[in-house]
């Protein structure tokens, strides 16, 4: 391997360590293309997922989390009875553009000024000030804590560190020159440590097709209504998911017509696999909620191994999906025939190998594995695959690098068939 290849190489690498979260005692997991975790249900799979997902949901963006989190502490005053805010009645459009125009302001005479000319003088105002200036003055690092904290709160439901231990937990994620290191002691109290930098994409983590069903698309929170991009929403993976999916931002023209050439096979095989009657489904969207109206049948309507394709295709259309982005597709076989498992898996390989992403999978079925392998020789992105088999070891899961011994996991996943097999030997049929 040439040096150039070697650098080009290690600047893929994405690597997550994990130390004693839920029941994983320890995992290094290690993503440059594609990574697929393999094993038996409860053997920590899902815990790998949602800590990549939190270290990334935390840190991308990190600068406008902060301001946001301050522009909504002063949004909230404008509710609080009997300030001066409350008492002027502004419209929600006005509360938005003032609380835009106060964050981050700490001059005292500026903060003045701008209250004057919105709300006229009031011998009250001062209190305000004092109120806007001590909500602006709050430490970053603070606010870095309790956001962190926060989004790891409600992606693991605040169950963060493996309650059969006393021990801290750790995640450490290093993407190229970028590290963010975070650890928990046993009361979910945190500290940060991070390079200071911020992610700049955000993370789609799909687990569930299902919610592009219209039940799921009615709940609209007020930072939503903000128009807050994805990444800038505390909330955990699946109403991440459903935000990223009735997102109206599009590509320009020229950006769609470059990736409609560009996956050109993926959008082929994502269509031939939809069929001719997803014209009975033909949906518009929403310009206001973002959600899909639909112009025929609704899309609950579709099938549930369908719903799968037609999600990754909407994600890649409104740009969630993204050039050199990271995916999360946790146990993407279920509701899927083997025959479209296999599909799927030629799909997801295409994608990587044309968008350059990190895509890390969790499963547990022997024909999406083999498919994997297959299309990735196939499409020579081979040498970016890595594999692990998770497992328990007493109370606690672990993540062994078979890369070079894939059998291990086809051991594994066969086992149940063999135990069939037995069964019907001992029966004598």
């Amino acid at each position: 391997m040439s040096i150039l290849w070697q650098k080009i190489e290690k600047e893929r690498i994405m690597e997550l360590k994990i130390s004693n979260v839920g029941k994983i005692d320890s995992a290094n997991i290690e993503i440059k293309g594609i990574t697929i975790i393999a094993g038996l249900n409860g053997t920590g799979k899902s815990t790998v997922s949602r800590s990549l997902f939190a270290m990334f949901h935390s840190f991308s963006n990190m600068s406008r989390k902060i301001n946001l989190e301050k522009m909504y502490a002063i949004d909230n005053l404008f509710s609080k009875p009997g300030s001066i805010f409350w008492r002027s009645k502004l419209k929600w459009g006005q509360r938005r553009e003032l609380a835009t125009l106060l964050v981050g302001n700490i001059d005292e005479n500026s903060i003045r000024e701008i209250l004057q000319d919105c709300l006229g003088k009031d011998e009250y105002i001062s209190n305000e000030i004092d109120d806007i200036m001590k909500i602006n003055l709050t430490p970053n690092s603070l606010l870095i804590n309790e956001i962190v904290s926060e989004i790891f709160s409600r992606e693991f439901n605040d169950h963060i560190t493996n309650i059969r231990s006393s021990a801290g937990s750790e995640i450490v994620l290093k993407i190229k020159n970028f590290k963010m290191d975070i650890w928990f002691d046993n009361n979910n109290k945190i500290l940060v440590k991070d390079s200071g930098e911020e992610l700049k994409q955000q993370i789609v983590y799909i687990d569930d097709p299902f919610i592009i069903d219209s039940y799921n698309l009615v709940d609209i929170n007020t930072k939503i209504l903000l128009h807050v991009a994805n990444d800038e929403i505390i909330t955990n993976h699946r109403d991440t998911l459903i935000s990223q999916y009735k997102s109206t931002k599009n590509l320009n023209l020229v950006d769609r017509a470059n990736l409609k050439e560009k996956l050109s096979a993926v959008y082929q095989k994502i269509n031939d696999t939809l069929g001719s009657d997803m014209s009975l489904f033909e949906t518009d969207k929403d310009g206001i909620s973002g959600s899909k109206r639909t112009r025929g049948l609704s899309l609950d309507s579709l099938s549930s191994g369908m719903k799968t394709f037609y999600l990754i295709k909407s994600l890649i259309d409104n740009g969630t999906i993204v050039q050199n982005g990271t995916l999360i597709l946790d146990e993407p076989e279920v509701h899927l025939h083997p025959d479209w498992q296999v599909t799927l898996a030629e799909i997801i390989v295409l994608l990587q190998k044309e968008m350059g992403l990190h895509i890390l999978i969790n499963t547990h079925s022997p024909y999406f594995l083999r498919a994997i392998e297959v299309f990735s020789r196939k499409y020579d992105t081979e040498d970016t695959v890595k594999y692990y088999l998770s497992y328990n070891e007493g109370n606690n899961a672990k993540m062994k690098d078979v890369t070079y011994n894939i059998s291990e996991i086809y051991r594994v996943l066969s086992d149940p068939l063999q135990r069939i097999e037995n069964e019907a030997y001992n029966d004598g049929d």
